[in-house]
């Protein structure tokens, strides 16, 4: 078998090294729908927001709320 691909290259790379990351749960009925979605996904989502400037990797401030304690 030949690896392809950046999550392949990721592993190679030790940038990841569990099946956590790309684990997905199923439904036990023996339908193929995912119910979770792998770590891998939201790591190039939030990898695209920063690059898009929407999201930044910037620690939480807290804030307050109107009408919140």
């Amino acid at each position: 078998m030949l690896g392809v691909g950046t999550i392949y290259t990721s592993y190679m790379r030790g940038e990841i090294d569990g099946d956590d990351e790309v684990a997905i749960g199923q439904a036990p009925d023996g339908q193929w729908d995912a119910l979770t979605w792998p770590l891998v996904n939201l790591r190039q989502v939030l990898h695209l927001a920063q690059a898009a400037h929407v999201a930044g990797l910037r620690p939480a401030l807290p804030y307050e709320v109107d009408g919140l304690p």
